[in-house]
């Protein structure tokens, strides 16, 4: 800002010229690279027919619309540029030939208001092309928002705010999978770029540890994403890291499977094996019926625990809540046509996170099915206030889970019945377990394992009558799902 007579006397006004002339000339550039997506569409229309010719043309047509956007802000930019260096040059003469310090305190003032002007028009010129803020009302008014936008508008936001974007639940799937692609991008570059400079420096041995895990399960991610039909619906990679996958696309399936993992699960570490838990259970629900689409979902939207100390508190469950009570809502919200069955399956520390958003918040979801359960909060499947009907459980009758009692003495007392015989253990870390009949839920079939801790983690394996249960769920085929079977005698 000019601020006194030594700077108007030194005033550059030809930098000024020059840079309306630098925006003038973009402005002609921007117009002749319409005039070519003009000509590009034209041919195609010509010489190209089909459902890939129509898509090419809808492309051409928005790229056309977001580049005519820059032109007039382009425009308005070298005008305003041009009108200050005017003003600025008159205000710099009347300073020269001035006579009285009246006279010098007018230019200067004047080449003030001038300047103050076109910084306060610049201002207001990128606050316009900037679209509005999302509202903090939920998904729905998100959704709404969203469709308000301007075809640029969301190119805009797609480009600088991916990460706002991409994290937002109200957006369309496909929208929010674009903008976490670009955020994908530039977290690996990010991240490669941090590595390199640790590269020897001896102290920082832990935080090139890091860096490389995350980096490795960012891979794996991108591996995931290059196959047809993945969504990548949410990501941050801060703290242990998140990630949310869709298999198959939710905004258009029939169908709607959510998937809540457990302790251990994080961005560097188990996303492989859960992303191909999220695929066997979508390929088990086209299995219980294939004329309808079904798209899984893994949500690690939350940070799970990282050891059985964290796991024996409800902290990260609480913590989870709202961000899946949102998810949800997001996921009903941007759904196109009718809804079929929007289930939420929970796997040990997961189900406690599924039990705490239903008990506190609700959650929009048709069933409910907990895998593996150290409890999910109540007592009873009615303490949910869902309808006990919709509840689901199951639990190998040797899953090192079932041992989770709540204090020693109960677990002492409860090895009087043991939990290898066939009869659950009732009450676990976390309140009643779910797969127990007197939880009041229904209970499926499971197979047993050899191994205790194999059995935790065998729920979707080929051939455990969990997973095609599961898949019954999911595809709203609920009279075919198996009951365990009675206790040998």
């Amino acid at each position: 800002m000019i601020i006194g007579y030594a700077q108007l006397c030194a005033a550059d006004v030809e930098a000024w010229h020059a840079g309306a002339t630098a925006f003038r000339r973009l402005a002609q550039q921007v117009e002749e690279r319409v005039a070519e997506f003009d000509t590009t569409a034209a041919g195609l229309r010509q010489d190209w027919r089909g459902t890939a010719a129509d898509a090419a043309t809808v492309a051409v047509a928005d790229l056309r619309e977001l580049t005519a956007a820059c032109r007039v802000p382009i425009e308005r930019t070298e005008r305003l540029l041009a009108e200050h260096a005017d003003r600025v040059a008159a205000a710099r003469r009347a300073l020269l030939a001035a006579r009285t310090p009246e006279a010098a305190a007018l230019a200067v003032h004047a080449a003030r208001q001038s300047d103050e002007r076109t910084a306060a028009a610049l201002a207001q010129l990128t606050a316009s092309m900037s679209p509005p803020c999302p509202p903090a009302a939920g998904p729905v008014a998100v959704r709404e928002w969203w469709r308000g936008l301007s075809k640029t508008q969301r190119e805009l936001l797609l480009l600088q705010s991916p990460e706002r974007i991409g994290g937002l639940d109200g957006v369309p799937v496909a929208d929010r999978d674009r903008a976490n692609r670009e955020v994908l991008r530039r977290e690996r570059d990010r991240l490669s770029a941090l590595l390199a400079s640790l590269a020897g420096d001896r102290h920082a041995a832990r935080e090139r540890d890091r860096v490389e895990r995350t980096l490795a399960g960012l891979a794996t991610l991108a591996d995931r994403l290059a196959r047809p039909g993945a969504y990548l619906v949410g990501l941050d990679t801060t703290g242990d890291g998140r990630a949310i996958v869709a298999l198959g696309d939710p905004d258009r399936s029939k169908n709607v499977l959510t998937y809540v993992p457990g302790m251990g699960v994080r961005l560097d570490g188990q996303l492989g094996t859960s992303l191909d838990r999220t695929a066997a259970m979508a390929e088990a629900a086209t299995t219980a019926d294939p004329s309808t689409s079904t798209a899984a979902i893994l949500w690690l939207g939350y940070d799970t625990p990282d050891s059985l100390f964290e796991g024996a508190s409800a902290g990260a469950a609480h913590d989870a809540r709202a961000a899946l009570h949102d998810f949800q809502d997001g996921l009903a919200a941007t759904h196109q046509g009718d809804l079929g069955e929007q289930s939420v399956v929970g796997h040990s520390y997961g189900a406690l996170v599924v039990g705490e958003t239903v008990r506190d918040l609700g959650l929009r979801a048709d069933d409910l099915v907990f895998l593996g359960a150290p409890g999910v909060g109540v007592e009873h499947a009615a303490d949910l206030h869902v309808d006990p009907a919709t509840v689901w459980a199951a639990s190998a009758n040797n899953d090192i889970v079932g041992l989770a009692a709540p204090s020693i003495r109960q677990f002492w007392m409860e090895q009087s019945w043991p939990r290898y015989m066939g009869d659950p253990m009732p009450d676990l870390w976390h309140g009643h377990n779910p797969a127990d009949d007197g939880f009041g839920g229904h209970v499926f079939e499971a197979a047993d394992n050899a191994n205790p801790i194999s059995a935790h983690l065998a729920y979707w394996d080929r051939g455990n009558p969990a997973l095609a249960n599961v898949g019954r769920i999911a595809a709203g085929r609920e009279s075919e799902v198996s009951s365990p079977p009675p206790p040998e005698s």
